[in-house]
């Protein structure tokens, strides 16, 4: 469709657009003027929008993730929204600091030294992670030298 030039009005660019093929309707988009997105068709949805909107700059204080790929904003030792969903897991259990990373760039279990390739798959290890005191009730044998340590078989 044609578009009509913007007016900018408390630091909102509203955008006119004719559709052309439904005939000669007016259609109204809101822009934020943070990330530009442009598909806002209500002030509302707009304003919903810009309470979370840092234009792609907020990065995880422990794991540098950035919003998109956090799940959601926790709160961390320096304060509100400064960690992502994984790493304030990880400080509400009682972690000091962000996972090890060696040499490699691959994340490490700091109990068992084992290596993965995400903070996920750490996060899930470390759930069951004994850092090899496991034993056997029956013949003492550790998690490496049977099936596992389910007791039922």
């Amino acid at each position: 469709g044609e578009e009509i030039r913007p007016t900018r009005t408390a630091n909102i660019t509203v955008r006119l657009q004719t559709r052309l093929e439904a005939g000669s309707e007016f259609i109204m988009s809101y822009t934020c003027q943070t990330c530009q997105r442009n598909d806002f068709e209500s002030h509302g949805s707009l304003a919903g929008h810009r309470r979370f909107c840092d234009g792609g700059k907020w990065r995880c204080n422990w794991c540098n993730c950035n919003a998109k790929e956090a799940g959601g904003k926790n709160p961390g030792p320096a304060g509100p929204s400064t960690l992502c969903s994984p790493c304030g897991g990880r400080f509400r259990g009682g972690a000091t600091g962000p996972l090890q990373i060696n040499a490699g760039g691959k994340f490490v279990c700091p109990v068992c030294a084992r290596e993965f390739e995400n903070a996920t798959a750490v996060g899930g290890h470390m759930r069951f992670c004994d850092g090899g005191a496991w034993r056997c009730e029956w013949c003492k044998c550790n998690a490496q030298q049977c099936s596992g340590k389910n007791p039922r078989g």
